[in-house]
Order: structure tokens, then C-alpha cells, then sequence
């Protein structure tokens, strides 16, 4: 497990109103409705008197707002085949910790999150259905949302609310490139084709795309120092595991299948008897 507490100028922290539900099991305000004012700000307020201010409205005590301030917030991952890799859990006091929402997380945030923690940068995605297993920790945050601003500084985004499932907390995984093998083969040169973010757990690709023509064949032997003048796909047996790549399409001028266009990583709708198989020569 690795923890870094990252606090100042270089992330700017708040929470949007609009999105502050979460903070009631904090809070314990449970119960019957009340009059309350509706409030809206769009985060770069000098004063809550500059928001938008609405008037009494009904609104049950369990939708109270509230609000923790902070300097930045602590990020961790746990629970990952590797210490590069895990279900992301973030503090905002350094004491109390909670998971993430996928919401609007993407490449983006990942990347920034790997190099908050110190972690490689080069392959940095949030992997669908992830196999990390679900915390019971309650949700701090909706989401993080990261963008490079003029000086391109990284802000990030901390939203509460928008509660979800334990499905869809979310993982981060920070990798400082692929690794491929060929497995299952008649000889060192051929055999299904497998690839790894971290050296530890592996998975295979999928054909759609990749076995069009002999390109992605020919870029996955020369990335691997195989012949590849004239690589080609072929038959294999299924694998099993994660299928962490499929839709590849190749130029053949690439030097590595990750260059290629393809899908994100790990989203796919293929099965195992849809693995790729090389034979490099």
C-alpha cells in the first residue's frame, strides 16, 4: 500500500455545492424537511455573498450541505496485483479514508494520480470492471476531474455526491510500458499472444482489427525482437484472465501495438476464443 499526501499550490481542492450530499454522514443531519436557501457557485467565488443565492425552498435534512475544508487531499492504492495498481482511495484530512466514484474519471486523472504518487506515467487507464476487490469504506468523492491549465498546471477537481455502487469504484493503473509474451506455442517464435502492464499479471488480445492484414503482427514480433518481415496471425488456444486489449489497427510502421489505434484498455467485447495468436518469422 502506498500513501502520498500531496497539499498545495499545484492542486487546487473544492467542493462544488451542487454536489456536497455525501458530507451528511458526517454531519448527522437526518429527518423531517425543512426551509433552507439554495446556493450555486461555480468554484472561483472571492465570497459565498458572490454566489447565487436562491430563496426558501422545502428540503429534507438528510440533502443538508455542508462543507470540509482542506489544503489538497491524500490519494493511496490498495488492494492492486502490484503496488502500481489498486482501487484508489483518497483522504481529506489524512485520517479518514474513502473511495472514489468513476465518475468522469478517464486517462486524464489517471495520469495525474500515477505521478501524484510517484508512479510510472507512460501507461496510466482506469480499468472497467476492475479486479480489485470492493472496499466497505463509505464514498468521500463523486469524482475527480483534472484539467491543464494556461501554464499547463494540473487542477484537480474533487466533487462529493453522485453516490454509487461498489461495482464502480473506481481503480487506477500507473505502468511504465507493456510487456509481451507469446505462450502456448510450438516453439519460442509463435504461440497466443499476451501483454502486461506490471510483470505480474498478464492478459491477452483480441483479434477484431488486429488479424485485418499482418501489420499489428508485424509490430508486435518487432516489439517483442522476433523476426517480423514476415510475422502473421494464426490460430491458439484460448487464455484466460483479463482480455486487455482489442480493436488494434496497425500502419506497421509502429513500434509497439500501443501505439496502434485500439480501444481503452481493458474494454472489450470479446471472448477468449477470440485470442490472438502470432507466428513471427
Amino acid at each position: 500500500m502506498h500513501v502520498l499526501k500531496h497539499f498545495g499550490s499545484n492542486i487546487i481542492f473544492y467542493l462544488r455545492t451542487k454536489a456536497l450530499a455525501y458530507i451528511n454522514s458526517y454531519f448527522d443531519n437526518h429527518g423531517t424537511q425543512t426551509n433552507t436557501l439554495r446556493l450555486e457557485c461555480n468554484g472561483t467565488e472571492n465570497n459565498i455573498a458572490d454566489c447565487n443565492l436562491y430563496g426558501n425552498s422545502p428540503c429534507w435534512k438528510n440533502r443538508l450541505s455542508g462543507v470540509w475544508c482542506s489544503d489538497g487531499f491524500s490519494a493511496r492504492l490498495v488492494n492492486g496485483s502490484g503496488p502500481y495498481d489498486g482501487r484508489l482511495e483518497i483522504s481529506l484530512d489524512g485520517v479518514t479514508w474513502g473511495t472514489v466514484c468513476d465518475n468522469d474519471i478517464g486517462d486524464s486523472e489517471a495520469k495525474f494520480l500515477c505521478s501524484m504518487l510517484g508512479f510510472p506515467t507512460n501507461v496510466t487507464f482506469v480499468p472497467p470492471d476492475h479486479p480489485y476487490s470492493s472496499g466497505s469504506l463509505q464514498y468521500v468523492a463523486g469524482s475527480i476531474r483534472c484539467t491543464t491549465n494556461d501554464g499547463n498546471q494540473q487542477d484537480c477537481v474533487v466533487e462529493g455526491g453522485r453516490q454509487c455502487g461498489a461495482k464502480r469504484q473506481v481503480g487506477i493503473f500507473c505502468s511504465a510500458g507493456p510487456q509481451y509474451r507469446l505462450v502456448d506455442g510450438s516453439n519460442p517464435n509463435n504461440g497466443r499472444l499476451e501483454v502486461s502492464f506490471n510483470g505480474i499479471a498478464w492478459g491477452t488480445v483480441c483479434d477484431d482489427y488486429f488479424d485485418r492484414n499482418n501489420n499489428a503482427a508485424m509490430v508486435a514480433c518487432r516489439s517483442m525482437g522476433l523476426p517480423s518481415s514476415n510475422a502473421r496471425v494464426i490460430d491458439t488456444t484460448p487464455g484466460n484472465g483479463t482480455i486487455l486489449l482489442d480493436n488494434v489497427e496497425c500502419k506497421g510502421n509502429e513500434l509497439n501495438i500501443l501505439d496502434c489505434q485500439h480501444s481503452a484498455i481493458g474494454s472489450t467485447n470479446c471472448g477468449h476464443r477470440e485470442d490472438i495468436g502470432l507466428h513471427c518469422e
